[in-house]
């Protein structure tokens, strides 16, 4: 009898044994379903996040080439005005600008401070253009 009583203590705490790997399974499966689902979660934000980043890089480009462009229309019209024009301080005052333009789109909202290569000298000026001089009266004032 003592076999009988033995054998029936140990299916006993076998099958306590089996109940509580049982429990702890379904913890787990259950936790593993809860992972799966976060990381379906963290997939989506990153692809959604990837997506942002695409546009975002796509709206930046499109602003350095509207920049670009807008620098090579200044520079050739300072460089027309500087073929075409005999007043010097025009000429000057109009550099001014435009060097305080470009040095303020460097300098912008992006904090990105470029190094632009400096203006070549004005060539020999032409007589096509000539600036009105202001009357003697005027300038004393």
């Amino acid at each position: 009898m003592d076999a009988n009583a033995s054998a029936g203590a140990s299916f006993a705490a076998l099958n306590q044994h089996a109940k509580q790997i049982s429990r702890t399974n379904a913890k787990l499966m259950a936790e593993i379903n809860q992972y799966k689902q976060q990381v379906s979660k963290l997939s989506l934000t990153q692809i959604e996040l990837k997506e942002e980043l695409k546009m975002k890089q796509a709206t930046y480009i499109a602003e350095v080439h509207s920049r670009l462009q807008y620098q090579k229309t200044m520079n050739q019209i300072v460089d027309t005005i500087q073929g075409h024009c005999r007043d010097e301080r025009l000429v000057d005052n109009i550099i001014s600008m435009s060097d305080d333009c470009e040095s303020d789109c460097m300098n912008g909202p992006s904090g990105i401070s470029v190094m632009m290569p400096s203006r070549p000298p004005p060539p020999s000026p032409p007589t096509l253009l000539a600036a009105p001089q202001a009357p003697s009266s005027l300038m004393s004032r």
